[in-house]
């Protein structure tokens, strides 16, 4: 079915052009903030974070957060759970030191309270899926590595409580996080126990279009001429969004494992041209008989939470009454 106005150029939207050796131009230029350190901690300052390469020979590498005031419990320090983040972007955009991604994480590291590990995946069409998510998997198994060392990363041996840890994303990085979800089901973390996972408006595809990408198909957040766009620039040479990577509801390499997810947070919105895909999402997950947690708003748009801070302080909130559910 047709993507909508015929007069928008999704290049346009994406502020983005190709070069002729098949890589990115991306036009938008978003300031950056350099990791806060350990050291000089200012008294009002709430949480700290440093950067830490993650695989060298592909540039990945994460920014890891934590409050500078830790919960206690009796005498002792209490553990606290453990956030794997994966930023928005649409695949193509950001990074962890991207000041609209970096500050979200570092509140909630303050606020809930936990540990982040805010990943700098491989961005496409420069590395197309599956690369973001074997990037994804890669940090994963680096947790479960820390577990076995007794010299392993500070922060996380003193305060990392890794029986809770969560897989956490907005957009393209709620994609991420699911798709992370399902595989980790074959995967032996032990002692990582992955203990939900939670979807901020997810960025899903299909070729059928539906209900509401057909009415909101110009929509200035999200039209569907730029989703379409960009799955062309994520996807597999020569796939369509009927893809597993990008389509929940086809058959899948994990398909099976579906009944064997964590519990689920997803939120949405009306005016977001994907909320029909993230409500068919939310339907499979409860059929196959997850513990699904979803709250899906009358008003707001496509990653609305990164521009309006009461829907962000709103989202903490949610964050918090999740991750308190006895599992």
């Amino acid at each position: 079915m047709p993507s909508g106005n015929s007069n928008i150029d999704p290049w346009s939207i994406i502020r983005c052009a190709m070069n002729p050796d098949g890589t990115l131009q991306r036009l938008l230029k978003f300031p950056t903030i350099p990791a806060s350190g350990e050291g000089n901690v200012d008294p009002g300052q709430s949480h700290v974070s440093r950067d830490v390469p993650l695989n060298p020979e592909n540039g990945t590498w994460f920014r890891i957060y934590r409050p500078t005031k830790i919960p206690s419990r009796d005498s002792n320090v209490a553990k606290i759970p453990v956030i794997l983040y994966f930023h928005m972007g649409g695949f193509i955009y950001f990074h962890p030191d991207t000041m609209i991604i970096n500050k979200p994480c570092g509140r909630f590291a303050s606020e809930l309270p936990c540990i982040v590990l805010s990943l700098d995946y491989r961005l496409a069409p420069e590395n197309r899926l599956p690369a973001a998510y074997d990037d994804a998997l890669e940090l994963l198994y680096w947790l479960k590595q820390q577990t076995m060392e007794p010299n392993g990363d500070p922060w996380l041996r003193d305060y990392a409580d890794f029986s809770r840890c969560y897989l956490m994303g907005c957009s393209a990085g709620a994609t991420i996080a699911y798709r992370t979800g399902l595989c980790s089901t074959d995967l032996d973390l032990e002692p990582v126990n992955i203990a939900g996972i939670i979807m901020n408006q997810p960025l899903f595809g299909g070729e059928i279009k539906t209900t509401s990408e057909i009415a909101l198909a110009n929509d200035m957040t999200a039209p569907s001429c730029a989703i379409d766009l960009m799955w062309k620039l994520v996807l597999p040479a020569g796939a369509n969004q009927d893809h597993e990577y990008s389509n929940p509801m086809v058959q899948g390499d994990y398909t099976d494992n579906l009944g064997k997810l964590p519990k689920v947070l997803i939120r949405g919105f009306e005016g977001d041209p994907l909320l029909d895909r993230m409500m068919q999402v939310t339907g499979m997950l409860i059929k196959n008989k997850v513990r699904v947690t979803a709250y899906f708003d009358d008003i707001g748009f496509h990653c609305v939470d990164f521009l309006d801070p009461k829907r962000h302080l709103r989202m903490i909130n949610f964050l918090k009454e999740f991750m308190e559910q006895i599992t």
